[in-house]
């Protein structure tokens, strides 16, 4: 019998409990800080699991650098920069900026082949997100999508995808938050990033000078637990909000705290109640998009709610 009541106590303690947790695998080197320099063939890339176009420069020394870190007009930290140069040596053919999640291995008969995409990847995250801008020379367009596949035994099926294409002047840093749909139930085992200046660049269909840049990749993933049973009915305005959120309660709250957490899991804000029964939260220096408030007394969650950023 006592073991019978503590069980029932665990599980009652659990229904009011919240778990938040980032799911893994996240984006490796999403945030675009780590970069390695390839000495032998002059250019920069992106360090982990990412590759460039720049790489054409092993088939031949006379190939342009299309893909550069960007230390000044960034979200954050650094950005990458794509811009769609002219291949001189091969009659003026256009080549794309490209950054991807893949390996480049030269094949001097194919180039195209050289790039082989994706990693191993076991995670469903629910949505592709991060920043970009567009400037592309007419009629050109820009591609930032994700695939998720596994392999059959005879074939690479897709799993999920997320595509943005973009065809007009995007003059400022804009956030884009992409579900991934899904096409089946399975577990993917490898996943690639693709982002271009020029959406036809593999075919050599592009324009010269077009230029994209992207900063902050990430995935994002929805299974947050919260409380079951809110305890305290609570409300929060404006939502969306852009700088300052007020949270309100129905009844005063000696010892709660509230905390902003994003969808990979980590604590983005917090702040006290101080007795009242209305916090106020900065949320000016937060990035665009979805998160989750808790308010809570110690570890004990009373209520939860999303809040999106603008």
């Amino acid at each position: 019998m006592k073991q019978f009541f503590t069980l029932l106590i665990c599980m009652f303690t659990a229904a009011f409990s919240y778990v938040l947790q980032a799911q893994e695998p996240a984006l490796e080197n999403g945030s675009l800080e780590e970069w390695e320099y390839n000495e032998l063939y002059d250019f920069e890339e992106p360090a982990g699991i990412w590759t460039t176009a720049n790489r054409i420069r092993q088939l031949s020394d006379s190939a342009p650098v299309t893909t550069f870190r960007e230390t000044e007009d960034v979200v954050a930290g650094d950005a990458v920069r794509m811009i769609t140069e002219s291949f001189s040596v091969d009659g003026g053919l256009p080549v794309a900026g490209v950054l991807a999640v893949g390996e480049f291995e030269p094949d001097p008969l194919n180039p195209v082949n050289s790039l082989k995409m994706g990693k191993p990847f076991d995670g469903r995250p629910t949505y592709f997100r991060g920043y970009y801008k567009y400037f592309p020379a007419p009629p050109d367009s820009a591609d930032i999508y994700c695939l998720l596949s596994r392999w059959t035994g005879s074939e690479q099926e897709i799993v999920g995808s997320a595509w943005l294409r973009e065809y007009g002047e995007v003059s400022e840093y804009t956030y884009f938050n992409m579900e991934i749909e899904y096409l089946s139930d399975a577990t993917p085992d490898s996943m690639t990033v693709i982002c271009t200046s020029s959406a036809g660049g593999a075919e050599f269909v592009a324009v010269i000078g077009s230029e994209l840049y992207v900063d902050e990749l990430a995935f994002s993933y929805e299974d947050v637990a919260v409380p079951l049973i809110p305890e305290v009915e609570v409300s929060i305005a404006p939502n969306p909000a852009t700088d300052f959120v007020l949270i309100r309660t129905g009844e005063l709250l000696k010892e709660a705290s509230v905390d902003l957490i994003s969808m990979d899991g980590k604590i983005s804000a917090s702040t006290s109640f101080r007795g009242s029964d209305t916090a106020e939260l900065d949320v000016s220096h937060l990035s665009a998009g979805s998160y989750i408030y808790i308010v809570k007394e110690g570890e004990r969650a009373l209520a939860s709610g999303r809040l999106t950023i603008d």
